[in-house]
């Protein structure tokens, strides 16, 4: 069976007429309510509203926003004087006592990461835990001093400090 490839004749969308000129770059069909055509026209940043609440010029700050949060999302920064678990989505810990044991939750995806800093000094060591049978670096719990830090990676599995 052979099929023929009819020319396509975009002369019309949904039934009603398009202008018979085509749009430039960076030009865009749009209907012309008075004329009851789709027209090429250029839309500029006060053509702009949507659903978000956010019109005219406003769009391309929003939208510099929103890049900015997909390539660096904001953390979720937990501070703590007390021995806790870390929740999941939690993405730092900051430890504001010495002597304190954070334990991390169950392993996550691979690729997820979180950092744990003991901010300050005196009152001993802060150890970095598992609530799983997950290990850091091949061992049970990893040592914090001092205003150290850590930034630890799961692999699925287990965490590696990286």
């Amino acid at each position: 069976m052979s099929y023929v490839n009819p020319s396509f004749d975009a002369r019309q969308l949904r039934g009603i007429d398009l202008d018979p000129t085509a749009p430039s770059a960076g030009q865009v069909i749009q209907y012309n309510g008075g004329s009851g055509d789709y027209e090429a026209a250029t839309l500029d940043a006060s053509d702009i509203n949507n659903d978000s609440g956010v019109a005219g010029a406003d769009v391309a700050a929003a939208l510099d926003t929103l890049a900015s949060q997909i390539t660096n999302p904001p953390l979720n920064v937990v501070s703590s004087a007390t021995t806790r678990t870390m929740l999941a989505g939690e993405d730092v810990q900051l430890v504001t006592a010495g002597g304190q044991t954070i334990s991390l939750a169950a392993i996550p995806a691979s690729g997820t990461i979180v950092r744990v800093k003991r901010v300050g000094n005196g009152g001993g060591n802060t150890t970095i835990d598992t609530s799983d049978s997950a290990t850091i670096d091949g061992s049970s719990s990893f040592t914090l001093g001092n205003n150290a830090s850590a930034t630890l990676l799961s692999d699925g599995t287990n965490w590696q400090v990286i």
